[in-house]
């Protein structure tokens, strides 16, 4: 056998497998189920990361605002050039 590249496996590790009567013991539906969650919880913590990201570019955006205020001010840099 030839060993395949690793990025065409995929390993889940547990502590504890069990299949009770009464639930889907579809081994590929379990598999598909497991992505499924993974792939939700990556796009999560992907919105969670954007909101984060904007948060802090919406509040550096006000510091730079409110510093291009200040300098508009009398006896800011601006308002000497403006002057002139």
């Amino acid at each position: 056998l030839r060993d395949e590249p690793a990025q065409n496996k995929v390993t889940i590790s547990t502590d504890k497998f069990e299949v009770k009567p009464g639930m889907d013991a579809n081994t590929e539906a379990l598999i598909e189920n497991a992505l499924k969650n993974a792939a939700e919880c990556a796009a999560r913590d992907v919105a969670k990361q954007v909101a984060a990201d904007k948060k802090a570019m919406d509040e550096q955006a006000s510091y730079v605002r409110t510093a291009i205020m200040m300098e508009c001010l009398p006896g800011g840099v601006i308002w000497q050039q403006c002057r002139r």
